[in-house]
């Protein structure tokens, strides 16, 4: 926080003992009670001027805690983004030789797990001759926790039974939940607000309407194609790739007449993937004898954290080396790495983990 009155309290207490001896002539000598009255009120200077402090910080977005993030979102008109519910689609595979059609009640719900579910977002009557039917499905709860990136086909459970379903099955990966946005992603939108961002236009405007759209999303690249063509690549967080429902949902928000310029043609997809491999050989020193299994650990970890760090972020290059200063802060004493090599990710891409982790312990050395 920003310390607009600063205040040392030993000198507070320091100037105020001096100037109640310059004014009465009177030493004030240790243990002297009116040298405590002055402790007792230098302390609620120093209070009252932390108070001052905290309630200045409140009027700036960059310093400003919840409830003073909740005043500045209503006066820049920038509300908290609620909680949303993930979507997918799920392909219904119908019994053959039906003599008449088969509703599917809106409602009906699908799961992977027996614990997160997802209900189908409307009504559908599928004709007898009809094979399957693909539903838009909706969490029946907010959050991303155990319904984001759930792949496909994973979602193979009907639980409410409907005559004529043989099977169930997801032909994407679910996406677009989230919890409340958190602070920083508000503080982040109000920044940008306040920068006058009423319409796109911008680099910054379009990245503000678009996050605004849905808390799930993460990060945003805007290219510019053409001449009046505007091309929106965005990630969801913790690397999660949207889906059919929230790329519409984007385009929708910001095509519309009071956010578009009218010059502008918008699109938005998904980021194209670049896939990559983890295969490394390291040794631990001698030194570390007995931390070994505590910095195996702590490698498996690291690998976690590089992976995490390159796969959230549109346009990350896979860089070999960044990923032995990971393990090297892990504990590793020396790292041969075979993959990944040196690649340049574009702004309108991703990389992606593709197979298996391979981590080949040398011993000490």
């Amino acid at each position: 926080m920003h310390e607009f009155i600063a205040i040392d309290e030993s000198n507070l207490i320091e100037t105020g003992i001096k100037a109640y001896e310059d004014e009465t002539k009177e030493a004030l000598y240790a243990g002297d009670e009116r040298r405590f009255m002055i402790n007792s009120f230098a302390y609620m200077i120093l209070l009252a001027a932390r108070e001052v402090n905290y309630g200045i910080n409140q009027e700036f977005s960059t310093t400003a805690e919840e409830d003073g993030l909740q005043v500045l979102g209503e006066d820049y008109q920038v509300e908290r983004l609620p909680s949303e519910k993930a979507l997918v689609n799920v392909r219904f595979m119908l019994m053959s030789g039906r003599t008449g059609s088969t509703s599917i009640p809106e409602g009906t719900r699908v799961t992977y797990d027996g614990v997160h579910f997802f209900a189908t977002s409307k009504a559908v009557i599928v004709p007898a001759e009809t094979e399957y039917v693909d539903i838009e499905c909706i969490a029946t709860a907010s959050g991303h926790d155990g319904y984001n990136n759930i792949s496909a086909g994973s979602i193979s459970v009907l639980v409410d039974n409907v005559s004529g379903v043989v099977s169930v099955s997801n032909t994407d990966t679910s996406s677009g939940g989230s919890d409340i946005e958190d602070l920083e992603a508000w503080r982040e939108r109000i920044n940008l607000k306040k920068r006058g961002l009423n319409t796109a236009g911008g680099e910054d405007a379009y990245i503000y309407h678009i996050k605004s759209v849905d808390s799930s999303i993460g990060d945003v690249k805007i290219l510019n194609p053409g001449d009046a063509t505007v091309h929106a690549t965005i990630l969801c967080k913790n690397g999660v790739i949207p889906n059919d429902g929230l790329l519409a949902r984007v385009k929708e928000k910001v095509s519309a007449k009071d956010k578009r310029p009218l010059t502008d043609t918008f699109d938005v997809s998904v980021p194209n993937i670049i896939n990559y491999g983890i295969d490394f050989h390291y040794t631990i020193s001698p030194s570390n004898m007995d931390r070994v299994e505590l910095i195996k650990k702590q490698i498996g970890e690291a690998v976690e954290e590089y992976r995490s760090q390159v796969e959230s972020h549109l346009g990350t290059d896979i860089i070999p080396d960044s990923l032995r200063r990971y393990l090297l802060n892990a504990g590793a004493s020396t790292v041969l790495i075979t993959a990944p090599v040196d690649t340049v990710v574009g702004d309108d891409s991703v990389a992606k983990l593709s197979g298996e982790i391979f981590m080949t312990y040398d011993g000490m050395r």
